[in-house]
């Protein structure tokens, strides 16, 4: 595969993430601004219920149909015909038992009926999603990234036409949840018109077991992204049991930002899912060499973008919400410590590439577990600052734990010099301290700030070789933008 190739499909991943996070961090962030601190809280509880247990509904068959994917000759269209069918059983096993189980699990709850209403309504979107992501996993897994974007382009144009204006004249939760729903709708025939364009919905060659396969892969990894989002949003879901609206909206103005801070890191991890999984049945070195490209590139991410809010937390806070969440900014930038953890090498979803979903099931039921303790002990202690420090022990306890599950594989998660990490986080913390204590704790400070680390990464975290690629691959870009490709 060309360089510009990889470059068309780093670019790919990062357009696509930005355009399906678009319009739901707007739309929460939105929330946040615009409407009451309770309607803020009372929305999102409800994205968080359906973020933990909307993935019941497809329960890793993307992923899996994904990994399946790389190791299959993107020529050989009856064969990934016959994954496509393969994964569409299984999504629908799995789609009927996760209705069930939301039912149940709406049922224990008992939320207030206000709540009740928009997770239903945002159930059938998260089921359009769901459905997309399968089909989308194809392109995935045969590293042609550039045709996950029109689909989440579609959505963003639909949910900007549709959406947007029930925000616009203050229309109730749930209408903004039910044409949001709709939206995905769109999503997902665009997909489905590109896989037939490529001739992928063809007659399948489907091999003996392969169904049995995929769904056996597709629990492993299901049961970990289930008890991984059920860690990330547990907070959320039990937090009506503990606190009022009005508190669980300030404990949100600290926790949603960081999905857009998370998005470098999460596109990077996206991107080399497939490449590692395509190294699955060769060498230990090939594998730890891809392992270290992510872990290298994210880990940039993490200690620019992600660290921000560890200096500039009021700022942000104002930059989102204006003065209308500020009292958040003290918890977000406790939230920070934990976030910076939980996105410093090792990672687990690599671990899950290479076919090792049960093992990685460790890291996310400690989590899981951590998270609940800390919820039940803390909460009521020290309310909205209880549930600040139960998240962050709980992303702890994920770290640590994966730490262990590389040094069991014999994995190196970072073959090169380990001291340009310790040197980089340092000094970005030294810059970040210098510019909040003596030039400015404004935007302008983040902007400074920004630029500081980006320059200080040119001299003591990038070698000399990937610097040099890194600026050809900006030149390649360029010229690709420039002649409107």
């Amino acid at each position: 595969m060309t360089d510009l190739k990889h470059l068309t499909n780093f670019v790919s991943v990062w357009l696509t993430q930005i355009l399906s996070m678009a319009i739901p961090v707007i739309i929460i962030l939105s929330l946040g601004r615009f409407y009451s601190v309770e309607e803020f809280g009372i929305y999102s509880v409800a994205t968080s219920f359906m973020g933990a247990f909307g993935i019941f509904l497809t329960f890793g068959v993307a992923n899996a149909v994904s990994y399946e994917a790389a190791v299959i000759d993107k020529e050989a269209k009856k064969k990934m015909s016959g994954i496509i069918v393969s994964g569409v059983i299984v999504f629908a096993s799995f789609s009927i038992a996760g209705f069930f189980i939301i039912a149940i699990a709406l049922f224990v709850l008992k939320y207030h009926w206000g709540i009740v209403l928009i997770i239903i309504m945002l159930g059938f979107g998260y089921w359009m999603m769901g459905a997309r992501s399968l089909f989308a996993a194809v392109f995935l897994g045969m590293k042609e990234m550039s045709f996950t974007a029109i689909p989440a382009f579609g959505v963003l144009l639909a949910t900007i036409i549709f959406v947007v204006p029930t925000i616009y004249f203050h229309k109730p939760l749930w209408q903004i949840a039910i044409v949001w729903s709709c939206c995905q709708g769109v999503g997902l025939v665009v997909i489905l018109w590109l896989l037939y364009k490529k001739g992928f919905l063809t007659k399948p060659q489907m091999q003996r077991g392969q169904t049995f396969y995929l769904f056996k892969r597709s629990i492993g990894i299901g049961l970990d992204s289930v008890i991984y989002r059920l860690g990330a949003n547990l907070t959320n879901i039990l937090l009506p049991v503990y606190l009022t609206s009005y508190q669980i909206g300030v404990f949100n103005g600290a926790f949603k930002p960081f999905t857009l801070l998370v998005l470098g890191n999460q596109c990077c991890i996206q991107f080399f899912s497939p490449y590692i999984a395509s190294e699955r049945y060769r060498t230990k070195e090939a594998i730890e060499n891809k392992l270290d490209m992510l872990h290298k590139l994210s880990t940039f991410f993490t200690l620019t973008i992600l660290i921000i809010p560890l200096f500039f937390a009021n700022s942000l806070c104002r930059l989102i919400f204006g003065d209308h969440l500020a009292v958040s900014a003290a918890y977000m930038q406790i939230l920070t410590l934990g976030y910076l953890l939980y996105y410093i090498p090792p990672y687990s979803a690599p671990l899950k590439a290479i076919g090792l979903e049960w093992k990685v099931l460790w890291s996310s039921v400690t989590q899981v577990i951590v998270n609940l303790l800390g919820l039940i002990v803390l909460v009521p202690m020290w309310g909205i600052k209880g549930a600040v420090f139960s998240v962050v022990l709980a992303f702890t306890s994920y770290w640590i734990v994966n730490i262990c599950l590389y040094r069991m594989e014999g994995l190196t998660a970072i073959k090169n010099n380990v001291s340009k990490y310790l040197g980089f986080a340092l000094l970005t913390i030294l810059s970040g301290w210098l510019i909040k204590q003596y030039v400015t704790q404004g935007l302008a400070g983040i902007i400074l700030f920004l630029i500081a680390v980006i320059v200080l990464s040119l001299v003591v975290y990038w070698s000399g070789a990937e610097r040099r690629m890194a600026f050809a691959y900006l030149k390649k870009l360029i010229g690709l933008t420039r002649d409107g490709k």
